[in-house]
């Protein structure tokens, strides 16, 4: 699944097998490569000619020329929205600015401090959560600004642990 924003419109975009349906209606749907980034859509007997004109994988905005038109798309896979859910969404610059509980749980150990800097991959607490003790690891470089939870602590899910 595939959510997919243009201006202030939002789809949700499904493909299973051969199967596309957009916001839970079936379309029929059928594309051909005509060039490097160019392609002929055949959707729901509507002839379209549609050009990749850009795509930025960090901020996840595809340029597209539609028949010639000029269109700009966000494209939100199933993970990009769970990560969301879970407020590990990325900000400006692709930056976290924030890090929350990714589940209910029982914080065992947080082996950094206010004011250290981190290297992408560095653990920053260990959760105990179901009986499993999960490392909550920084997903960039950067420097602790403020630490919300102490050791022992329980946390609810989305609970802001750390602040970039």
């Amino acid at each position: 699944m595939y959510e997919v924003k243009l201006k202030n419109e939002v789809y949700l975009v499904e493909k299973n097998g051969e199967q596309t349906k957009v916001n839970g209606e079936i379309i029929s749907m059928d594309s051909v490569k005509i060039g490097e980034n160019a392609f002929h859509l055949l959707v729901d007997k509507q002839s379209l000619t549609m050009e990749i004109v850009s795509w930025d994988p960090s901020t996840k905005k595809l340029q597209i020329k539609l028949n010639d038109r000029l269109a700009e798309l966000i494209v939100s896979t199933e993970q990009d929205l769970l990560l969301e859910k879970m407020g590990l969404k990325q900000t400006k610059g692709n930056l976290l600015t924030e890090i929350k509980a990714p589940m209910p749980g029982l914080i065992l150990d947080i082996p950094i401090k206010e004011g250290d800097t981190v290297e992408k991959g560095e653990v920053l607490i260990v959760l105990e959560a179901m009986k499993m003790e999960n490392s909550i690891k920084s997903s960039q470089s950067g420097t602790i600004r403020k630490i919300l939870v102490d050791t022992g602590q329980g946390v609810e899910k989305n609970q802001v642990m750390i602040q970039f």
